[in-house]
This record gives structure tokens, C-alpha cells and sequence, in this order.
């Protein structure tokens, strides 16, 4: 899905009446605008605004600790101080935009990071977007590398920072605000994990915290994937997705999986994902591995390195039976680990830490999950965000 918001002076009014007069750029997605603000967003990524409409939200938005969907309209948010408490409020896969005056506004992008955001600035005009085709077709980003990323990217190609490969774009990161006064941009990190590490917040039963992240999985799970209907579910047989088709079997929302295996023992879990989608219900499609024909001559534009082109034969396959499905949403088990405690953790809503002392002997769960010892301290996050 792509967006493009657009605060700024004046001419913003200008930026909008050409989007709705190309087609091009307009087919497909929402065009609107309010009073120093303009919208151009793909039609099924939902929204919200503030009565007012100096707010926009993109995105699926849920009330805290639980799957009910946050109103249809914004609360009031008057100044950024306001957008802390926002976030104690709601959880979801969200970018939030708030404009409290001529010249002054923020932009906050979740905790989970499910939605990319980038900046740049054309004419002084702040331009927020998810991608770099839309920014290429629009003509609002340059071409200009930034070779410094680039050695700090080879590096440390783990160690993400707001700077990119293109020299006049920077990401939000996740749990990141951004505020604009007066042409000067500062950022703050709203979200991060310190508070849910404090020993106020340990749980030092294992049964408990197990009753706990079970309780979180079926509220959030079935939420953020009805707010993505029809979709499908990569299910590799492995830990993680093997636990989002069982919630969603309980629910009783329909899906398609989709399995991914190799000629390899390690990459063949075939057995594990047709039993996990005979219990939830769910048809499975098993794709076998097949090479690639050539290596693309064109890749697509992005800000940042591309994944392992080695990867891109399964990406390909999955977009395809996934289209042949009807499917409008492809859901995996990414990110299942940082229920362990990754320090990629997305948001934590209801977040406990789990330390279990004197535990020595290191066990295995399920048909390919990593040892982990139980003794380590384990910070169990929003389960919806981690394992989607």
C-alpha cells in the first residue's frame, strides 16, 4: 500500500488539485486534503481524522489491551506532548499526522514499524511516504546517494539509523516523533522498551506469563487480521506462524496458507504446516522451491539495500499464489522471535517481563524454534505486532 502526506505552506492546496487531476497518480487512492495538509493514499489503507481534521491517521487503529477498533474519529491532539499519552492509549499498525499551526506539525509513525515512513522536503514542503517508486513517479525525491550510509550500512547492516541510501531522504523510525516548528525539525522517541523491563512489571511464574501472552495472541491476532481481510498466511510449519493459524482457527476466520518448502531437510516442514492447517480449518497450497530463471536486470526502487536477491524466487511465488487466492494481504510468522525479547520488539501494550532464576537446562519448543535458556530474561510484547 502507498501513501504520500504532505505538510507545508500554502501551495499545498496546488500539490493537491494536480494529484486529483492525474489520473496517474490519483487511480487507486484517496486524494483530500485539509488546512496545510495534502493526502494521496492507497484506498485500502484506512483512515481517520480529528473532528477538526488537523489530525490524520493511517493505518488500523485498536483501543489498548484489547482487539475492539479505536473510534472512527480522532481524539482531540492539540500539541505534541499529546501524542505520548496517544500511544499508551492505542496499539495497531498506524503513521499519525497532527498539524497545530501554521508552520508547526508532527508526525508519529507505531511502535511495530508494520507501516514504512520516510521524510523528505521539496520547496519546503515536508513530504511523508512509505516508498521510493511513489516518490520516483511523483518526482519528489532526487537521486543523490549518500555513500556515508552506505559504509556504515556494509558495516553494521543491522544497525538501523534515520539515514538512508538517498541523501535527501530520512526514515522515521518506529516509536519515533517528528516535530516541525518554524523549518526546524526535531525527533523524539516516544516508545521504547525501558518501562517494560522495570522490575515493577516481572512476572516470576512461567505459568502465568504463558496465561498472559495466550490471553494477548487471542485478542490481537483475530483483530489486525480481520482489518486485513481476505488475506493469506505463509505458514512454514515452523514455531511462529504454525501459532497465528491456530488462533485464527479458533476465531473462525477464514484464510488460505500458503507453504514455501526446499529440496533440504531444514527447508521442508511440510508435515508440521498440514497439520497446523487441518486443525484451523484453513486450505494449503504447497509451493516446492524452484530457481531462478535469471537474475532481474531491474530491481525495484527503494531507500534502503533490498533483502537477499537469493530470497526474491520465494517472494515471487508467494505474491503469485497469493493473488490466485484473492488474497489482499500476505501474513507471516516475521518477527515471532521478538517475543523472547529482540531488541526489534514492536509495541508493547500489555508487556511482561518474564525472568525465571536458577533455570539452568535449555529446552526446545516445537519443530524449529531456536534453543533459548530459560533463565535469560524474556520480554513478552504485543503479540499481534510481533508475530504479524
Amino acid at each position: 500500500m502507498a501513501f504520500l502526506v504532505a505538510l507545508g505552506p500554502p501551495k499545498i492546496d496546488a500539490l493537491r488539485r494536480r494529484w486529483k487531476a492525474d489520473s496517474g497518480f490519483a487511480a487507486g487512492k484517496i486524494v483530500a486534503s485539509a488546512d496545510g495538509m495534502a493526502v494521496l493514499a492507497d484506498r485500502r489503507l484506512g483512515t481517520r481524522w480529528s473532528a477538526d481534521r488537523s489530525c490524520l491517521l493511517l493505518g488500523d487503529l485498536f483501543s489498548a489491551g484489547s482487539g475492539t477498533p479505536a473510534p472512527p474519529v480522532l481524539p482531540g491532539l492539540a500539541r505534541p506532548a499529546d501524542l505520548g499519552p496517544f500511544l499508551s492509549r492505542y496499539w495497531g499498525s498506524y503513521i499519525l499526522f497532527c498539524r497545530f499551526g501554521p508552520g508547526r506539525h508532527a508526525a508519529l509513525r507505531d511502535p511495530s514499524g508494520a507501516l514504512p515512513l520516510y521524510r523528505t522536503i521539496v520547496d519546503g514542503v515536508h513530504c511523508y511516504l512509505d516508498n521510493a517508486a511513489e516518490a520516483a513517479a511523483l518526482g519528489i525525491s532526487g537521486d543523490s546517494i549518500d555513500t556515508d550510509f552506505l559504509r556504515h550500512w556494509l558495516a553494521f547492516p543491522f544497525l538501523r539509523t534515520a539515514r538512508t541510501g538517498h541523501a535527501s531522504v530520512e526514515e522515521i523510525l518506529p516509536g519515533e516523533m517528528e516535530c516541525v516548528e518554524a523549518g526546524r525539525s526535531v525527533r523524539t522517541a516516544l516508545w521504547t522498551p525501558r518501562p517494560f523491563i522495570d522490575e515493577a512489571r516481572q512476572v516470576g511464574h512461567f505459568g502465568e506469563a504463558a496465561r498472559l501472552l495466550r490471553g494477548r495472541l487471542i485478542d490481537t491476532v483475530p483483530a489486525i487480521a480481520a482489518a486485513s481481510r481476505p488475506f493469506a498466511l505463509q505458514l512454514s510449519g515452523g514455531l511462529d506462524s504454525s501459532i497465528i493459524c491456530a488462533v485464527l482457527g479458533a476465531a473462525g476466520i477464514p484464510f488460505d496458507a500458503i507453504n514455501y518448502f526446499t529440496p533440504s531437510p531444514d527447508g521442508d516442514e511440510r508435515r508440521f504446516a498440514r497439520a497446523a492447517a487441518d486443525a484451523a480449518g484453513a486450505p494449503l497450497t504447497e509451493c516446492a522451491a524452484r530457481p531462478a530463471d535469471d537474475i532481474d536486470p531491474v530491481l525495484p526502487r527503494s531507500f534502503r539495500p533490498l533483502p537477499n536477491l537469493a530470497l526474491r524466487p520465494l517472494f515471487r511465488t508467494l505474491d503469485e499464489v497469493s493473488r490466485e487466492r484473492g488474497a489482499c494481504a500476505l501474513v507471516d510468522g516475521t518477527g515471532g522471535d521478538n517475543l523472547q525479547g529482540s531488541h526489534a520488539s514492536a509495541p508493547c501494550q500489555a508487556p511482561v517481563k518474564l525472568k525465571v532464576k536458577g533455570a539452568k537446562r535449555k529446552s526446545k519448543i516445537g519443530p524449529s524454534s531456536t534453543n533459548k535458556p530459560p533463565g535469560a530474561a524474556r520480554l513478552v510484547d504485543d503479540a499481534t505486532r510481533c508475530a504479524i
